[in-house]
């Protein structure tokens, strides 16, 4: 049984909390989210493999003249989409990928598809283009697609906008096959994907207008040893700052560390985190500084003692 999060007893504690996925140089570049999104994107792409398998059951790969391959949409082929598109390549499924820049996925997709790989099965791949600036003729160009869709990965993330309109609204899950499979890597509630709701069980699967959705926000723990190394790699320059000049000060000379700090001086210090939970919000260098205000004050009352 899930607890609820009492989100004022953890900012109790005192701690000074940072979240990889928020860690931002620039770019912009999210050094400890990028090699997790490599990771996402390989294990996202296997579980809805995998899901197909059981729900639809038969494999989505072209192995053998007498099975007809899954067809796969990709929507956003960043380095979540693109490592899924690896995966998906070797299976030699149908596929389809919706990113806003057509022109350039080729280029994306070789810095992880093997070449060989890309050149004999891009016959069996169309590309699609997606309009930020006009969302419903992308939405139409979807609906023209869906029908024939197996698999719809979602891999787009629009960070952080809030309450935009949604790219799969509910009504377009009825255009898909009934037990077809919509995974959102991305695991952004009812953002995108109007019917996405993530949870923090990784094999939770659950079951809307006739799709099987998947969502969740710890991939990367379903290869816990791998992540643990890839992202013990990545994260150690910043290991060595805040040990260096201590955590306070490693975070106001550190804009990339600043930018990642949740919590802070018993307040929550990212603005988009906030307004995700609806928690109150301060400036991160605000917070430290009132931490540190108070540290002299409790020092200074205790030398009086």
């Amino acid at each position: 049984m899930l607890l609820k999060v009492d989100y004022h007893q953890i900012k109790k504690a005192g701690a000074i909390a940072i979240a990889f996925e928020w860690v931002e140089e620039e770019g912009p570049e999210y050094p400890l989210l990028k090699p997790m999104s490599k990771l996402t994107g390989i294990i996202a792409a296997l579980k809805a493999l995998e899901i197909f398998r059981k729900k639809q059951r038969r494999i989505a790969g072209c192995f053998s003249n007498n099975i007809e391959p899954a067809t796969i949409m990709i929507i956003g082929l960043g380095t979540i989409g693109s490592n899924a598109l690896n995966v998906f390549m070797h299976q030699r499924v149908k596929l389809i990928i919706v990113d806003k820049h057509p022109d350039s996925v080729e280029d994306r997709a070789l810095n992880y598809v093997p070449k060989y790989l890309w050149h004999n099965c891009k016959d069996n791949i169309k590309i699609l283009k997606s309009d930020e600036d006009n969302i419903l003729n992308t939405k139409e160009i979807l609906r023209n697609h869906l029908p024939n869709v197996d698999i719809l990965f979602f891999s787009a993330i629009r960070r952080p906008s809030f309450r935009v309109p949604h790219l799969i609204d509910m009504d377009m899950l009825n255009l898909m096959k009934k037990n077809s499979i919509l995974v959102d890597a991305g695991a952004n509630d009812k953002d995108l994907v109007e019917s996405s709701l993530s949870y923090p069980e990784v094999d939770k699967i659950y079951y809307v207008n006739g799709v099987w959705h998947y969502a969740n926000d710890h991939i990367p723990t379903m290869a816990a040893k791998d992540a643990s190394r890839i992202l013990s790699k990545a994260i150690l320059p910043y290991v060595n700052k805040l040990l260096n000049s201590g955590p306070i000060n490693a975070i106001l000379e550190t804009p990339a560390l600043s930018k990642g700090t949740i919590i802070a001086g018993y307040n929550y210090t990212h603005k988009y985190t906030c307004k995700k939970k609806k928690i109150p919000y301060i400036p991160v260098n605000e917070a430290l500084m009132q931490y540190n205000s108070l540290k002299k004050r409790i020092k200074g009352f205790l030398k009086t003692i």
